[in-house]
């Protein structure tokens, strides 16, 4: 089971992704404004159902441009280091890795912040490992080949 935050602010906002023989288990929190816990969402996939996984590196636009703003903003002498940090804040939550998942015609994404992009990474060979052994189980070409071998 792979472990990893789902916010930058909360970090101990913490989804899981489990991937056995048979299934892709997760478990995401749900947050409203991506502040406040409000639940979870809880999916367990079968993995013959999955057609593919990948991971992208995104930025989202809209926290960017509030960031880099408040970064250059003219502002007063006693409040630019609060200016400064809440920037650099909101220039970092715009940076995300998504984890997409293909099941059965539809998409799972996960996002997460960037520091967690090692353990999508993970996932994701975990998963292809996954569905790599269960090819594997059902090619008959393998199975006469190992055993004449």
């Amino acid at each position: 089971m792979q472990k990893f935050s789902v916010s930058l602010l909360f970090f101990w906002l913490k989804g899981s992704i489990e991937v056995d023989e048979r299934f892709v288990k997760s478990k995401i929190p749900n947050t409203l404004f991506g502040i406040i816990p409000v639940g979870s969402d809880s999916n367990t996939t079968p993995l013959k159902n999955i057609s593919n996984v990948a991971t992208s590196f995104k930025v989202a636009p809209f926290p960017l441009i509030v960031g880099l703003l408040l970064l250059f903003i003219r502002m007063p002498t006693g409040t630019k280091f609060l200016f400064l940090i809440i920037a650099l804040l909101f220039i970092a939550t715009s940076i995300k890795v998504a984890m997409t998942i293909q099941k059965s015609g539809t998409d799972m994404i996960v996002t997460v912040p960037f520091y967690e992009k090692g353990t999508m990474d993970r996932i994701n060979d975990q998963i292809y490992q996954g569905l790599a052994e269960d090819t594997d189980k059902t090619d008959l070409n393998r199975f006469f080949d190992e055993k004449e071998g």
